[in-house]
């Protein structure tokens, strides 16, 4: 399901099906396990040059970056990775930006990667 979805994202021009589309994937990073996080990032690299016309960006962040603050090190370079592939929707969130320092900092080896 989430390759259709990175498919209909690559290929649709309707602002309302991006944010749409996003706006799921960003739920299913939220609740999803590892491998599917993995798929769903994937999806976002994919998806990168549609995220400008994403219009609900602070929940889609929202919801990435309440992965990120989890203790597990796996989850939060996951997160990392899916900011990394969402970085235009970044540009005005400061916490994001300071989270992503400190994790940098980190000593945890995932983390850095």
């Amino acid at each position: 399901a989430v390759a259709g979805i990175s498919l209909l994202l690559q290929g649709t021009t309707s602002a309302t099906i991006c944010n749409s589309a996003m706006l799921k994937l960003g739920e299913a990073f939220q609740r999803g396990d590892n491998v599917l996080r993995l798929s769903i990032l994937s999806a976002f690299r994919t998806s990168k040059a549609r995220s400008s016309v994403i219009l609900n960006s602070d929940r889609v962040t929202k919801r990435i970056h309440s992965v990120f603050l989890s203790n597990d090190p796996i989850e939060r370079s996951l997160a990392t990775w899916a900011f990394q592939a969402l970085s235009p929707l970044l540009h005005n969130q400061h916490r994001v930006h300071s989270d992503i320092r400190d994790a940098l900092l980190s000593s945890n080896q995932h983390e850095q990667s």
